[in-house]
């Protein structure tokens, strides 16, 4: 809903014309509030209130069409665009290969714990799977983790090399966020059809967050009543609801999805990712913690906790 709230006006006003339209449509802060309140409550709810995910199967064919297309703009851009890449030997020599620095690595660390933000999901996929093994559910987790590498890796390199003479007018720019499809492309038609498929990719993949979070709660009411044994439609509605409500305030109090990515993954995602799975290992594994296993389990988990602490300060102490 962070990347709603700044993509779809943006769009919008590309499209139509900032003169266009009413003050509250435009790209600013009510704006956003405007754009997050209409998404979360008459989009992504009525989505949410989904059991299962099989249900959004055709959202998620959809969802992964938006990425492959946007995949292919970036590139198609970076080759033919002459506008914003007059030459590519140029680009291509401007690029830094390996930046090293204290402060980037921090910084980076959050990004990367986010996007295993997914291993929140493995649970759901195995309990939904019709023949439930451990075998299968690794070769769903390799299929899916070689697709997403095979998508935004070649997406985050052109989109780099596009700007990579620019850095600090494009990328590194506070206006755009980091967000690459809010750099300036000389108003090419081809990002304006990609930041639409952006927003319907994330339109189809923003239930599959809520129905794990839902059957948790679920669980927990079933264990400690033992008289509910499915929840009924209107306790199915109430939790979509409080829980879409969450994220939409949260969306609404944070800026921009740069920050959302930072606070999450020093936050939230390390728990649910590698935190809580570590600990949960070490409790349940009949192995002695002396064994090679744990001794590196309890390593990931001091180095999750120490990456968690450092990088929540670096960016409390970059926002004072």
């Amino acid at each position: 809903m962070t990347l709603i709230k700044t993509m779809v006006p943006a769009l919008i006003q590309d499209a139509i014309g900032q003169d266009r339209l009413p003050y509250w449509l435009q790209r600013n802060e009510i704006g956003g509030i405007v754009y997050s309140t209409l998404f979360a409550f008459f989009i992504i709810l009525p989505l949410s209130t989904a059991r299962q995910m099989g249900s959004l199967k055709y959202m998620s064919a959809l969802g992964l069409i938006g990425s492959i297309v946007l995949m292919i703009v970036i590139i198609y851009e970076f080759a033919t665009n002459s506008l914003v890449v007059p030459d590519i030997s140029v680009k291509l020599k401007s690029a830094q290969l390996l930046i090293v620095s204290w402060s980037n690595t921090i910084e980076t660390i959050p990004f990367i714990i986010f996007l295993y933000m997914y291993q929140a999901l493995l649970p759901q996929y195995y309990k939904e799977l019709n023949r439930r093994s451990i075998s299968r559910m690794d070769k769903v987790v390799k299929r899916a983790s070689t697709a997403m590498i095979l998508v935004y890796v070649p997406m985050g390199i052109f989109g780099y090399l596009t700007f990579a003479d620019n850095l600090g007018q494009t990328l590194l720019s506070e206006k755009t966020s980091g967000n690459i499809l809010e750099c300036d492309y000389k108003g090419s038609r081809s990002i304006q059809f990609a930041r639409l498929f952006v927003i319907v990719a994330i339109l189809a993949s923003t239930p599959f967050c809520f129905i794990p979070a839902k059957d948790t709660y679920f669980s927990l009411i079933r264990k400690n009543q033992k008289s509910i044994k499915t929840p009924t439609d209107r306790q199915n509605l109430t939790i979509s609801a409080i829980l879409v409500l969450i994220t939409y305030l949260l969306s609404v109090a944070i800026p921009n999805i740069k920050d959302a990515i930072a606070i999450t993954g020093a936050t939230v995602n390390p728990f649910i990712g590698f935190i809580f799975p570590i600990v949960f290992y070490l409790k349940l594994d009949p192995l002695p913690m002396n064994s090679r296993d744990k001794i590196f389990a309890v390593i990931m988990l001091i180095v999750m906790f120490i990456s968690c602490i450092m990088s929540m300060y670096v960016y409390i102490f970059q926002h004072l």
